[in-house]
């Protein structure tokens, strides 16, 4: 049976009760509450001042909430922040977005109901407490707290996510909070520096990295047309989802992520391939995305665009350039590897281990280089593991609900894990939708199946 027939034949079907869903603008409300003040500050220099207030509204929100009862909406809230919270976090405490998400996600599984649910997802608990692990390890081998720190950001961030996938009004919020969030960001950002996403506050703080500015107006753009914006509750709203695709592809291009762009890339492709629903909006998508790019190569910054698309495939320039020295890292693992195959360098020991083995002693560039170096044979086992497990559930989930976007999440972690570390929150995100994969809260199976 073709993949396009299985998709429109699905086992399981939402409950008449699904028709009433309906998107909480109250949750988008608050995201905006929370980050169109803090980035107007951020447009007028204001950058500690804007960091205050959007951790301080923001945590205010998360304890009405969760003081009330609905430590879900306090999750929806902060999965809907995660670009700004990921961009100012180093101004008010590195660590509170960590300190956020573990508080939420407790409060949320205090309810016996989301924790049976949670538990059931062995996948998603046991790669939690390997995250926590490896964490607890890193600081006993470097004396350093924040060592590998981000991968309890990672875990919790996904494991968030996979709470709200039993409230899909939730999740819808969430999501398109990240990309409201992701133009807010990108309009307080367009008068610094010429990569939008990455700034300096001063002679010796820099803040944001494109890559989390591209990948968080990727996700929005791919949300509006896989699955035809179900994911967003905008499925019946033609106008909106049109709006909103355009809005984050401009960031999208902005960010001069080559990364996000091709994450992007093999997203579309995916939906061309597997999602039949979403290609009459694919191809209105890509006619309009077309018409975008032109309109902002003419703008200021469109020669800066230019400039790193030219450098991405420009073939007079070295490999090591063009891959802003990622080529030279994959080059000088095999050398890491030799030197220590089976349980590798030990948690914690990347940055030091490329500062050793390659030319310029970058952080990895690469998910699959950190865990090679830093866990050897057996991290890269576990790695594999998991990752092909996600994809058969994404499978499952798109032959029983017609839905892509669990199996577009882990294929686009996968693609980003070839040029970034991607341990963070918004990495976090696209794990956590695939940690959806086969979730059947809300749904039941076809009489007929």
């Amino acid at each position: 049976m073709r993949a396009d027939v299985a998709v429109n034949q699905p086992i399981f079907i939402y409950p008449a009760r699904a028709r009433a869903f309906r998107l909480d603008r109250a949750l988008l409300g608050q995201v905006a509450l929370c980050v169109v003040p803090a980035m107007t500050l951020v447009g007028f220099d204001a950058f500690i001042p804007g960091a205050a207030l959007l951790f301080a509204t923001l945590a205010l929100i998360i304890a009405y909430h969760i003081g009330s009862g609905h430590p879900l909406r306090a999750v929806s809230v902060l999965i809907g922040l995660t670009p700004p919270v990921m961009l100012l976090r180093g101004l008010v405490l590195y660590s509170g977005p960590q300190i956020l998400l573990a508080a939420c996600l407790v409060a949320a599984l205090t309810s016996p109901r989301e924790r049976l649910r949670f538990m059931k997802n062995g996948p998603l608990v046991m790669f939690t407490g390997a995250c926590g692990l490896y964490w607890l390890l890193s600081v006993l081998l470097t004396g350093d707290y924040s060592s590998n720190s981000r991968m309890l950001e990672f875990a919790l961030t996904a494991a968030n996510v996979f709470v709200l996938a039993s409230r899909r009004s939730l999740l819808a919020a969430s999501l398109l909070g990240i990309g409201m969030s992701a133009i807010a960001m990108a309009a307080g950002l367009l008068s610094h520096g010429p990569r939008l996403g990455l700034t300096s506050v001063s002679s010796e703080i820099s803040v944001g990295n494109p890559i989390a500015m591209g990948l968080s107006a990727s996700l929005g753009f791919l949300l509006t047309i896989a699955d035809r914006g179900r994911w967003l509750l905008l499925r019946r709203k033609p106008v909106a989802r049109i709006l909103l695709n355009v809005l984050a592809g401009i960031p999208l291009v902005l960010s001069t992520s080559r990364g996000s762009w091709l994450v992007t890339l093999f997203g579309l492709a995916l939906i061309a391939l597997c999602n039949r629903s979403g290609r009459k909006t694919l191809l209105a998508s890509m006619a309009l995305f077309v018409v975008m790019i032109a309109v902002v190569l003419q703008t200021d910054r469109g020669s800066v665009v230019q400039h790193f698309y030219d450098n991405a495939v420009n073939d007079e320039r070295s490999l090591d350039k063009r891959t802003t020295g990622r080529a030279n890292q994959w080059e000088s693992f095999p050398r890491v590897f030799d030197d220590s195959p089976l349980w590798g360098f030990g948690p914690g020991s990347g940055k030091a281990v490329s500062l050793r083995y390659t030319k310029e002693g970058k952080p990895w560039h690469s998910l699959y280089l950190l865990i090679g170096t830093e866990t050897g044979l057996i991290g890269l086992s576990a790695l594999a593991a998991l990752l092909l497990a996600l994809i058969w559930r994404g499978i499952h989930h798109l032959r029983a609900f017609g839905e892509v976007v669990p199996l577009l999440g882990v294929l686009s972690l996968m693609m980003i894990g070839v040029s970034v570390s991607g341990v963070d929150a918004i990495s976090g995100v696209f794990l956590g939708l695939a940690f959806i994969g086969g979730d059947r809260s809300g749904m039941r199976r076809k009489a007929s199946a």
